[in-house]
């Protein structure tokens, strides 16, 4: 069986920054707009620095342009292109990515 960490990050379009998934499950989403949060899931990666990778992170591989992760059916990964759906999880080569932002704070 695999041991998996399954955490969330919650962004805040009001305040314009994150919020410990903890806090916002102690506190019950019933009491949250939902409209103004979105809610990012830990992809079970880590870069090669140790930072989590989340969905909506902005990361680039070795010396590439940076790309978005996203979440499709089947896995977390990101797309090179239109057409072309890289995913994260088959990379051997994980410790050549680095996250560099996310979609929130560096558009």
């Amino acid at each position: 069986m695999i041991n998996r960490t399954i955490k969330f990050r919650v962004w805040d379009s009001i305040s314009k920054k994150y919020h410990d998934w903890e806090i916002i499950k102690f506190m019950g989403l019933a009491d949250f707009n939902l409209e103004h949060y979105t809610i990012e899931q830990f992809i079970g990666l880590k870069d090669k620095n140790g930072v989590d990778i989340y969905e909506g992170d902005i990361i680039i591989y070795a010396d590439d342009q940076p790309n978005i992760v996203t979440y499709e059916e089947c896995c977390f990964g990101y797309r090179v292109g239109k057409q072309t759906f890289l995913r994260l999880n088959l990379f051997r080569n994980i410790n050549k990515f680095v996250v560099i932002g996310n979609i929130h704070e560096n558009k």
